[in-house]
């Protein structure tokens, strides 16, 4: 995996939102994010192409 990015800016409706951790998987060829939150996940802030 290779790290692209940290506090990555992601706009959404616009509302603007920071991925914690963004890397790219070579071998599988996709994206993972890593959110850390003190709070529930809420889907609904995901956008349609970061979950396919």
């Amino acid at each position: 995996m290779v790290v692209l990015y940290s506090q990555y800016p992601l706009e959404i409706a616009g509302e603007d939102y920071r991925l914690d951790l963004l890397f790219y998987h070579l071998k599988l060829r996709c994206y993972v994010v890593i959110e850390l939150k003190a709070e529930p996940f809420q889907p609904e802030i995901s956008p349609p192409s970061m979950t396919r």
